[in-house]
């Protein structure tokens, strides 16, 4: 699939959508390794499943969403969460939606548990279950990916502590951490909006959901918002592990 016809494809559908799924206007956004995906007044895209190619599962504060033929077909589905979901497992032939936001890892990683719904169809419909929610297997850490033994990809929460206030601070703009043989570094990214989780399709593609939060490139204090609230979501152009070599 040639991006530049999945581009057209998702600005004619979101024509006709009330709930728009688009890209932003031809020319806004031009980076070689990047694409990028907008969901208009949603503000906040927390969880990604899935592929591009295939079939995409994309979760927001408000709503889910279905992305499949290659983005052909866009199903907003039916709500069935009174929350936002923070990531999607699959186990066999289910696929579990983990609503809270947990405690994090020894590594301070969040990661999603409590899988109160699950599906049977890839997300299209979901139904609500309180036999499974406290299988400890279901669980995702949803900051972080591993490419490979040598490579990986975490985001980096950062805080700006209050005056006589340690234990409290200001949320500033996390960064998106590159982990290779041992070393770390701050990946650039060519966009200011703070950074909610990672996903790595079955390509090796690396996804990037973020809000319509705008923060300062120098400070990475909070400096404005999105307009119509745009939250995006960015899918590197090639595998994760040619994304390293950029920068």
């Amino acid at each position: 699939m040639k991006f530049q016809h999945f581009v057209c494809l998702i600005l004619i559908l979101s024509s006709c959508s009330k709930q728009k799924l688009a890209t932003e206007i031809q020319g806004d956004f031009n980076d070689p390794n990047w694409i990028k995906l907008a969901l208009t007044n949603e503000r906040e895209i927390h969880a990604i499943f899935g592929s591009i190619e295939d079939t995409l599962l994309v979760s927001t504060i408000y709503n889910t969403y279905q992305i499949t033929e290659n983005g052909k077909k866009i199903v907003k589905l039916k709500k069935a969460f009174n929350q936002a979901v923070f990531g999607f497992v699959k186990s066999n032939d289910t696929l579990y939606a983990l609503t809270a936001n947990h405690l994090k890892y020894n590594n301070g990683l969040r990661f999603a548990s409590y899988a109160q719904n699950f599906s049977l169809d890839n997300g299209l419909s979901w139904n609500w279950t309180d036999l499974r929610k406290n299988n400890a297997d279901l669980r995702k850490k949803f900051q972080e990916v591993v490419v490979s033994d040598k490579l990986s990809f975490s985001i980096k929460e950062n805080i700006a502590p209050f005056p006589n206030s340690p234990n409290s601070g200001k949320v500033l703009k996390s960064d998106l951490i590159k982990n290779q043989i041992g070393f770390q570094s701050i990946f650039k990214l060519p966009f200011n909006n703070q950074i909610t989780s990672l996903h790595l399709d079955h390509s090796g593609r690396l996804y990037v959901s973020t809000t319509a939060a705008l923060h300062n490139q120098e400070t990475k204090e909070y400096s404005n918002s999105e307009k119509e609230n745009l939250a995006f979501i960015f899918i590197s152009k090639n595998k994760a592990e040619d994304l390293a070599n950029t920068n």
